[in-house]
């Protein structure tokens, strides 16, 4: 080979040397060949999900829910909470609010009033289930006592409640504590507690996600399944932007139960 070829060849050699970086070899590409991943949003939450995966990773939300045994329309959501937990990374909360300490000394109607005088008795005992027993029996317990009261139309007597603590497994004597005032003070708190979060005196039902708190949401009939979930991600989504503050129309007189 001649003194200008080897030139031309050592001048080649050093511009891909040039190029690539001495003893690097070719550029690597810059993209990551590993799954890439993705911030969603999810309720309000940021959540993390490797593409391809069907189901995004996301962080629990805390949810917590107030409400009075006797309630129909607590009772519809309360169903559909339920179902949400199922379907999204949710931890429901149990707590009690009372249209008894609500109404007690109002002005109401004779027969509103004999409600109201009989619903403390399901608030009582249920706020001693969640004092001795604990978040699980308590829920346990009010979907029994609910069952009783909201499917089945038995009333909320003292047999009642009884049956419903014996249908968990918890010691039918709890019903006494439905009849003694000694402990109202604590379930006059819990109802203070929910009412001092939206900032009025509210009825049933009430929630809180991830510190936001709202009366509602009144749903009858309550979502199922998947469709809870997606309704879930709505309000929370919604409820997540400070700027709002209301969205109401008129409910049907009675509720739907399924």
């Amino acid at each position: 080979m001649g003194k200008t070829a080897k030139k031309r060849g050592r001048k080649k050699d050093k511009r891909e040397k040039d190029r690539h970086g001495k003893g690097q070899g070719p550029k690597k590409s810059r993209h990551n060949t590993s799954a890439p991943m993705t911030e969603l949003e999810d309720a309000g939450q940021t959540a993390i999900a490797t593409h391809g995966s069907s189901t995004p990773v996301a962080p629990t939300s805390v949810v917590d829910f107030w409400f009075d045994p006797i309630s129909p329309w607590a009772w519809l959501t309360s169903r559909w909470l339920l179902d949400v937990q199922e379907v999204r990374p949710v931890k429901l909360v149990w707590h009690l609010l009372s249209m008894s300490v609500m109404g007690d000394g109002a002005d109401t109607s004779e027969d509103f009033r004999a409600q109201l005088d009989a619903g403390w008795a399901p608030a009582r005992v249920a706020l001693a289930v969640a004092e001795q027993f604990g978040q699980e029996q308590l829920g346990a317990f009010y979907t029994a006592l609910g069952t009783r009261i909201h499917m089945r139309d038995e009333g909320y007597s003292r047999q009642v409640l009884e049956a419903a603590l014996a249908d968990v497994g918890l010691p039918p004597e709890l019903a006494d504590l439905g009849y003694t005032g000694d402990n109202d003070d604590a379930l006059r708190q819990s109802h203070r507690d929910a009412t001092q979060l939206v900032g009025f005196e509210s009825g049933p039902p009430l929630i809180q996600i991830d510190g936001a708190a709202f009366f509602g949401p009144v749903l009858s009939p309550p979502p199922r399944g998947e469709e809870a979930g997606q309704i879930f991600d709505a309000i929370a989504r919604l409820d997540a932007f400070s700027g709002f503050h209301e969205l109401t129309r008129a409910r049907p007189e009675e509720p739907i139960l399924e």
